[in-house]
């Protein structure tokens, strides 16, 4: 039986009431997916105008027909077979655009069927970085399993 505990480690608005956390190793949780999450400077223009480019990139790259996510992000979508974007609260055009309370700076999400995984995670290495232009923003991705709180601080 896996614990369910308020986190205290977040701050800002929590979305989440309660997180679960699965730490049986003996019978770990299914990794049904992953998120990937775009990290940049929502303060900066050339920031934000790098990151959604790759943003629009990436939709092209795995599917210029992709629809929104239509479950929440932490809803573990066994289902979903696609990669999908999860709509967020600003639009690119805004300025600036705010901070996520989890990763602390302004980020945009997909969520990641493991049969897309592989080629997104090799379309994230090679263009997070414009050298040339000097600008880079950061990527991570996580599991998702449904115990949300070791899918965005463990695995």
């Amino acid at each position: 039986k896996y614990d369910v505990i308020v986190s205290d480690r977040i701050s800002g608005n929590d979305p989440f009431e309660t997180w679960q956390q699965c730490d049986s190793i003996e019978s770990p949780p299914e990794l049904i997916g992953y998120h990937v999450h775009a990290l940049f400077d929502g303060n900066n223009a050339q920031s934000i105008e790098f990151a959604y480019d790759a943003y629009h990139a990436f939709i092209e790259h795995s599917n210029a027909d992709m629809e929104a996510c239509a479950f929440a992000h932490s809803y573990p979508a066994r289902a979903q077979t696609e990669v999908c974007y999860f709509p967020t609260t600003y639009t690119e055009a805004d300025y600036p655009l705010p901070s996520n309370f989890i990763f602390q700076t302004t980020n945009y999400g997909f969520y990641i069927p493991p049969q897309h995984l592989q080629t997104s995670i090799a379309f994230w290495m090679q263009r997070h970085n414009d050298a040339l232009h000097e600008h880079v923003f950061d990527y991570v991705f996580h599991t998702v399993s449904g115990c949300q709180f070791n899918d965005h601080t463990k695995w």
